[in-house]
């Protein structure tokens, strides 16, 4: 048993898992329930150590990339939290919610939503105030100039 989970993110090879089916993914996912039930009731923490995989998926060289990271997680996270502090009350307050940004347009519907201000307590890097919307509630189009990798999965 452990009062503290530390969690370190690092792969070599972001692709390791293309050729795993994903029902055999899901099958892990659900095996290991319980194990990320029992951390997430512990104190924990879940950050990423650069490699040369990620550094390559972000374009960037490996130095870049780590003062990148780096950067971004050796933030004075009180002033961080106090700074988002009013952007979570004001998305908690909201009603509705417009994005809007090169190719993207989208609005949600986040009335009676909660907003959670990440600020270094749990992921590293943090710094994000979130919330999530109204089911069905939203419209528009995201553009992404970066794919998203999970699981070995774009």
């Amino acid at each position: 048993a452990c009062d503290v989970a530390i969690h370190v993110r690092s792969s070599p090879n972001l692709a390791a898992l293309n050729d795993v089916p994903g029902t055999r993914l899901a099958e892990r996912s659900r095996a290991h329930k319980p194990i990320i039930e029992e951390r997430l009731s512990k104190r924990w923490c879940l950050t990423q150590h650069p490699t040369n995989a990620h550094a390559q998926a972000a374009d960037l060289p490996l130095g870049a990339y780590r003062d990148f990271v780096y950067g971004a997680i050796l933030r004075d996270w009180a002033a961080v939290e106090a700074y988002q502090e009013e952007l979570r009350r004001r998305l908690e307050d909201a009603s509705t919610v417009r994005v809007v940004a090169g190719e993207t347009d989208i609005q949600m519907n986040v009335e009676h939503m909660h907003a959670i201000n990440s600020a270094g307590r749990h992921n590293m890097p943090s710094g994000e105030v979130f919330t999530a919307p109204v089911p069905d509630s939203v419209e528009g189009t995201v553009h992404f100039d970066k794919p998203l990798i999970h699981q070995g999965r774009e």
